[in-house]
């Protein structure tokens, strides 16, 4: 079930971002570049757990992973 929930979760926020159904939080940044930065964060989260899903075996290692991705230096 763990590796399903981590799938689902890295599709859904390509879907959050990229579908019809857009995340209110990212839509309120007023700053286009600004958002455009914090969207590919959250894409590249969102990959790295659904395509690495079966090396993540606990909600400590996603939110280290998070923290890491905050972290970055945008594009």
């Amino acid at each position: 079930i763990w590796t399903d929930l981590l799938g689902f979760a890295g599709i859904e926020v390509h879907r959050r971002i990229l579908g019809l159904a857009h995340n209110a939080d990212f839509e309120t940044i007023a700053d286009a570049d600004l958002r455009a930065k914090c969207e590919a964060k959250a894409l590249r989260f969102g990959r790295h757990i659904a395509v690495n899903r079966r090396q993540i075996h606990s909600i400590d290692e996603v939110n280290a992973l998070a923290a890491l991705v905050e972290q970055e230096k945008s594009l």
